[in-house]
């Protein structure tokens, strides 16, 4: 088991780390350890993605051996880059004593996290798929790319159709790495992003906030039901909220930062928010309009702050856009020019279909149901535990600071993330799946985290302490 672990996870770890040292360069030092070892993990499972797409459309036989072949072939020149440069991310110190003394409740904390963690792991591998959507599409695909070695076949098509790849891909992985199909594996890659998504929100508000605070944010996220469940799940609602929330949660630095002004805009935040906002498009059709959103907030940020800017910003903009351009470019061209169209069409109805909601028709029924079931889900479940009270705590007695940037520019994106949805279930046939509940949460899911991250940063983070809360590696 434990190899089969090693060779999942591990070999990503490994490649991703090496790509992970080129994105952060001389700004390493303002990235601890775990951090960086979630982001080598993320950054190594897009790398692979990658490589399976390439090496099928330039018609290889997808097997462990290529896919290793492939990564290698294009880490080996960063690999020798870093040899020379000495710049690796991690370093021995960061794992030699002296180690910072923790307080016992911060203990406690840590524990309550590494239990829930424990859990989601026991359960993700304890038994085989048995969701029903997951086994129909993507196991099956899977399946057929460790025994046909492609998944460009006809019979396999006509289960992927326009959905986007990562899914896929990352199961056939799985069955590639350990050479069988157990089926128990195939929920180890979303258990493993629920860890590196809780310890990468925790690293970024240990940037906003004493650890104490952070830790307890990190455990509010932890212990959230319906995150824990699509945790153990294999489904795709995980993968995609991984990497959106960890795309949007440097992008909400860099926002911070850029308010700041009191140093260089990191290049390292642009670039990680650039691909994992890119690898969020290959996860889900929803993460088209999800990249799009924070693109476009961040488009609002650079008009706002156009005077402050100086070139240098603008080339490292440049760069992040470039970037995430090539790595949404060939899924969109070749699997979601449809997908695409059909966004662009909405958004240009979309005024129109939020008048006739609200207009007196018959249409607004609808409306009203949608208000009803929004608020029902949103506040009165379990499965979001408080943390949509918590946004409307801080509306209450943080209005002030709110409408200011660059707190403005990060709500705007939770609030345009949750219009985007209303807009959705208020046009085409995808109003019934409103109604069975079946659907709404599984999209919630891509909020919440923002959300609890928003109410930290509104709550504890302060302009006046950003130069000393900024480096904050612990």
């Amino acid at each position: 088991m434990l190899w089969n672990v090693m060779l999942i996870i591990g070999l990503p770890a490994i490649y991703g780390s090496i790509w992970l040292s080129l994105i952060l360069g001389n700004e390493k030092a303002q990235f601890s350890w775990p951090e960086k070892g979630a982001l080598s993990i993320g950054l190594g499972l897009g790398l692979i993605i990658l490589t399976m797409f390439s090496l099928d459309l330039l018609h290889q036989a997808l097997t462990f051996s290529s896919i290793i072949f492939g990564l290698s072939l294009v880490s080996f020149p960063a690999l020798i880059y870093l040899i020379k440069q000495k710049n690796y991310c991690f370093s021995l110190k960061e794992f030699l004593p002296p180690w910072p003394k923790l307080a016992n409740y911060e203990w406690l904390i840590i524990f309550l996290i590494s239990l829930k963690s424990t859990f989601v792991l026991f359960s993700a591998l304890v038994k085989p798929v048995v969701d029903c959507d997951a086994f129909q599409f993507y196991a099956i695909v899977a399946k057929g790319i460790f025994f046909d070695h492609s998944f460009s076949l006809p019979h396999l098509q006509q289960y992927i159709g326009d959905k986007p790849l990562l899914p896929f891909l990352a199961q056939g992985w799985t069955f590639l790495a350990q050479n069988s199909t157990n089926d128990s594996y195939l929920k180890l890659i979303p258990a493993v992003m629920f860890i590196c998504l809780i310890i990468v929100f925790y690293a970024v508000a240990r940037r906003l906030a004493a650890m104490p605070i952070a830790l307890l944010f990190a455990w509010m996220l932890s212990t959230l039901p319906f995150f824990v469940y699509h945790a153990t799940t294999a489904y795709a609602d995980l993968a995609i909220s991984f990497f959106y929330v960890i795309g949007t949660f440097y992008l909400c630095l860099l926002i911070r930062e850029i308010s700041a002004k009191k140093s260089a805009v990191s290049f390292a935040y642009i670039l990680l928010s650039a691909i994992f906002l890119g690898l969020t498009v290959w996860a889900k059709r929803a993460g088209l309009v999800l990249a799009g959103i924070d693109l476009f907030i961040l488009l609002a940020v650079v008009i706002h702050y156009r005077e402050i800017l100086v070139k240098q910003d603008y080339w490292r903009l440049a760069t992040g856009l470039l970037v995430f351009l090539l790595i949404v470019l060939p899924w969109l061209m070749l699997g979601q020019l449809g997908t695409l169209t059909q966004i662009t069409k909405s958004m240009i109805t979309a005024p129109a279909i939020v008048q006739g909601s609200t207009a007196i028709n018959p249409d607004n029924g609808r409306f009203l149901a949608m208000i009803s079931i929004f608020g029902r889900k949103l506040f009165l479940y379990n499965d979001w535990q408080l943390a949509w009270a918590g946004l409307i705590i801080v509306f209450a007695f943080f209005w002030r600071q709110i409408l200011k940037p660059p707190y403005s520019f990060i709500l705007l994106i939770i609030i345009i993330d949750l219009l985007s949805l209303f807009v959705q279930f208020g046009s085409g046939e995808t109003f019934r799946w409103l109604l069975d509940g079946t659907l709404l949460d599984r999209l919630l899911l891509n909020q919440v985290p923002i959300v609890l991250f928003y109410c930290l940063l509104v709550i504890f983070d302060s302009k006046d302490s950003w130069a000393e809360n900024k480096n904050r590696v612990v």
